[in-house]
């Protein structure tokens, strides 16, 4: 499973940096990781009778809220050719004795993780903490270069960003929650089918209503989407090129 194969990267290069002042090593076991993860994700595309689950249909794993099928394979490729994209392309864009680069990967290869996270989520509880994982990254990421105020400043605008749209987020799945009963999403099919079919009684159009905006509104903001982008430009202009590259990419797939 090639989110396990990150859990372990994400473990070993702090291991390398007390190990090793290699700065290259680190961007190996980033590189070697991706590649491997990208691998095994084709193959699971190409070939899904040898990892047991059948193409269009959906094989639980973990625990039942985190699913295995082609739709989450999809945006699963993407996530890991572009997280692939941006180590390669950071390898050549800081310096050898840049400082802080073990960090810099591992934070890369969390923020990759997240993403898959919710490529697989069934539940809100899963998308919000995969969302938010490769937010936090994300937000360390665009502050990188401490010395440049530009960068500081972009992450900081990012972080104050995310904050806000995190909690919108987190309110509109607590709406839904008090209105359903459930966190998963097809729990919540299940009750507004019932609704639509009478069986459950009530008017909740309000309710709904308000709590599917504060929901789009976060993730608005989040993948700045119009027209919730205005902060996007100062952000993507201070943050290295390459997590430019990830915000741009990445974070759009993710959010659809």
């Amino acid at each position: 499973m090639p989110e396990l194969l990150l859990v372990a990267s994400i473990m070993a290069i702090p291991a390398l940096y007390i190990a090793t002042e290699n700065n290259k090593s680190y961007s190996i076991c980033a590189n070697m990781t991706l590649a491997l993860s990208l691998l095994l994700l084709i193959l699971f595309w190409f070939y899904p009778d040898e990892v047991s689950f059948e193409k269009n249909s959906s094989v639980y794993i973990i625990y039942s809220h985190f699913k295995l099928d082609t739709f989450s394979q999809l945006f699963k490729i993407i996530f890991v050719l572009t997280a692939l994209t941006v180590s390669v392309l950071s390898g050549s864009y800081f310096e050898e004795d840049e400082p802080h680069q073990a960090e810099y990967y591992t934070l890369l290869l969390s923020s990759t993780l997240g993403m898959m996270l919710v490529a697989s989520a069934t539940d809100f509880l899963t998308l919000f903490l995969g969302i938010e994982i490769s937010a936090f990254s994300s937000y360390a990421m665009v502050a990188f270069r401490k010395q440049d105020d530009k960068s500081t400043e972009a992450g900081a605008k990012y972080f104050l960003i995310g904050a806000f749209s995190s909690a919108l987020t987190l309110y509109g799945i607590s709406l839904l929650y008090a209105l359903t009963g459930s966190i998963t999403f097809e729990g919540m099919r299940s009750f507004f089918t019932g609704l639509n079919n009478e069986v459950v009684s009530g008017n909740f159009d309000e309710v709904i209503f308000i709590s599917s905006l504060f929901i789009l509104a976060g993730l608005g903001f989040k993948i700045a989407v119009v027209p919730f982008h205005a902060w996007a430009p100062d952000v993507y202009q201070g943050a290295p090129t390459p997590v430019t590259t990830l915000l741009a990419a990445g974070s759009k797939a993710m959010g659809f």
